[in-house]
């Protein structure tokens, strides 16, 4: 769910209720659970998120799992296992 929403979503700058930078999905539906609060909110993604999304290198990559859970789940566990 976490690359659907990242490259499926519009994402706008917006604050946490810390103040820290985030960003907001600004087409998603409100169904995430308010971790402060009752009620639901929209995706957020920090800016180390949206990185992924936009770097040159790792962008294409991430993309590609999108439509390929199987080898994002390939390349997980090889990476899991190589630095555990």
């Amino acid at each position: 769910g976490f690359l659907h929403s990242l490259f499926g979503n519009t994402w706008s700058e917006t604050k946490s209720p810390a103040g820290a930078h985030q960003f907001e999905a600004l087409n998603g539906t409100v169904d995430y659970p308010n971790p402060f609060g009752t009620g639901f909110r929209r995706a957020t993604m920090l800016v180390s998120d949206l990185a992924l999304r936009d770097d040159p290198i790792y962008g294409p990559i991430a993309k590609s799992w999108v439509e390929d859970f199987q080898g994002f789940t390939n390349a997980f566990a090889a990476a899991w296992c190589k630095f555990r």
